[in-house]
């Protein structure tokens, strides 16, 4: 939910922050560009003012490494954060309790049931049970406004702010910085944060209130906390995996993605031969070529999505139901007080295991499109000279990367004139920057060792910077200047989105374009 908000308030801001940023560069800011947003400005420039004096430290070339950016966003924000952290435990408490005073007003109009009530009048039962439900929706409400208001006040205050801190500590510094490398570092610190309440929201209070869902149940029914945490995941996971599974499968291969560029492709080839009177018979022409042939497997991939995405929202309903036919097999619990509240905790540890679904899918898919690799490496080469799919022979993955750099790697960039441009390759090992100049090509962070006659194939999800370094590699697009920063660890969700790029070498192995 973090990252999903971190992106709407990106995009909402976004032509605000450019221009405001734009006036910060030339001077140009007054007061009347923070709108109702002065005094939060003023606190935030005065208890951000040592890091600001530890980052001008650094750009003078005084300390050897940045400062952090964490513990001063926690300085700043530690009332919000620790707000909306209690507030959720607070709700996930009440929520834990109020199972039990269903069942206490349940056992008040079931005379069979034992007498054990924690109050003496049903009115105060009933009174309790009435405040619980009201006080569940109230406080995840303040909770959410004081999240969209934290959030609000970063993109549109802190994170402006620190946008032209930085650009003019990088124009007045002693040692010349390069402004974006400074802004990236700062959204690199920033995202962590905002990645920390990802953990927190996805993680850490669902188990939370797992924990104490089990530890309520286990005082209702007896079972033991660690049954249950066994029987659900023992339930948990194999849902997870088919679901996985067919996603892996209808992910592979994007039929019919490959058939729209491949219509585009064939129209902006052949785009000066069309007439405008038979443009429509043309893309007909070249629709039906390409659909025909592929319509029953893209009917199948639709069906396997949809199969998919049933299993996902069925998920919570088969553990609660499944779990609670064996705890009342196994506890002989078929009193009403004990089976409604039993079966309240059951759905609410399903419901948190919704979250968890997300962390456990994740490292499935990943181990699954690891093993997608290795088929491609084991798989037969063809004689094409740029292949896809499982005809790679060796594979560069993309993944998540630390901020190391390796030694500059200088390329001599050939004529024009010459018809062959030859280039080194080398392994990617950790986040790679390229930088064009007139006579050289130089690409920082990239150490790739090829033997002669293999292939070698660039694998990674959207954004990962395949194209780029491709290209980079290649020199069949010249790149501008700048650098790839954002690099995401491959997933089998994302197969579709995944390209491979794939060249022999020659004898001297190098690549001849």
């Amino acid at each position: 939910m973090t990252n999903v908000k971190f992106n709407i308030f990106n995009r909402i801001t976004h032509s605000w922050t450019t221009n405001f940023i734009k006036k910060a560069a030339k001077e140009e800011i007054s007061d009347e560009d923070y709108p109702e947003l002065t005094p939060s400005y003023d606190k935030m420039t005065t208890q951000s003012a040592s890091y600001f004096h530890e980052l001008k430290l650094y750009l003078d070339g005084v300390n050897p490494k940045p400062p952090s950016l964490y513990w001063h966003l926690f300085g700043i924000y530690w009332k919000e954060i620790i707000s909306i952290t209690v507030l959720r435990l607070v709700s996930m408490l009440v929520a834990a309790i109020k199972p039990l005073l269903i069942g206490q007003f349940i056992s008040y109009l079931d005379p069979l049931a034992p007498h054990e009530y924690w109050f003496n009048n049903i009115s105060v039962v009933l009174g309790l049970l009435l405040l619980t439900s009201f006080c569940i929706p109230v406080i995840d409400s303040i909770a959410n406004g004081i999240d969209a208001s934290f959030q609000t006040n970063f993109y549109m205050q802190f994170y402006t702010m620190m946008y032209v801190k930085i650009l003019r500590l990088s124009s007045t510094s002693r040692l010349k910085f390069e402004t974006g490398n400074l802004i990236n570092m700062f959204d690199r610190d920033s995202y962590k944060v905002f990645q920390g309440l990802t953990i927190l929201n996805i993680c850490v209070l669902p188990v939370v209130q797992i924990i104490t869902n089990l530890i309520f149940l286990q005082s209702l029914i007896g079972l033991t906390t660690v049954f249950t945490g066994i029987l659900y995941f023992a339930l948990l996971v194999p849902l997870i995996f088919l679901q996985t599974k067919l996603q892996i499968y209808t992910t592979r291969s994007n039929i019919l993605q490959d058939t729209r560029l491949n219509i585009l492709r064939e129209v902006f080839k052949n785009i000066k031969k069309i007439k405008f009177s038979n443009i429509q018979d043309y893309f007909y022409q070249i629709v039906k070529e390409n659909i025909d042939q592929d319509m029953e497997a893209i009917y199948t991939l639709y069906v396997l999505n949809r199969i998919s995405n049933s299993v996902a929202g069925s998920c919570t309903a088969i553990l609660s139901s499944c779990t609670f036919v064996i705890y009342s097999v196994l506890g002989n619990t078929m009193n009403p007080h004990i089976i409604f509240p039993a079966y309240l905790y059951l759905d609410s540890i399903a419901s948190q295991l919704q979250s968890l679904r997300i962390v456990i899918g994740k490292a499935l898919n990943t181990y699954e499109g690891y093993v997608l690799i290795t088929d491609m490496l084991n798989s037969e080469e063809k004689p094409e000279h740029i292949i896809t799919d499982k005809d790679s022979k060796d594979a560069i993955v993309l993944t998540q990367v630390t901020w190391k750099w390796s030694d500059p790697v200088y390329v001599k960039k050939l004529h024009d004139h010459e018809l062959k441009k030859k280039r080194y390759i080398r392994e990617i090992k950790e986040e790679f920057t390229w930088k064009e100049n007139l006579n050289t090509f130089e690409l920082k962070g990239v150490n790739v060792v090829i033997k002669k006659g293999e292939r070698i194939g660039i694998v990674g999800a959207v954004g990962a910077g395949k194209s780029t370094l491709f290209n980079g590699l290649t020199r069949e697009l010249i790149p501008k200047d700048g650098k790839v920063n954002k690099v995401l660890i491959l997933d089998g969700s994302q197969w579709n989105n995944c390209l491979l790029y794939s060249r022999t070498l020659d004898n001297d192995g190098l690549y001849e374009n």
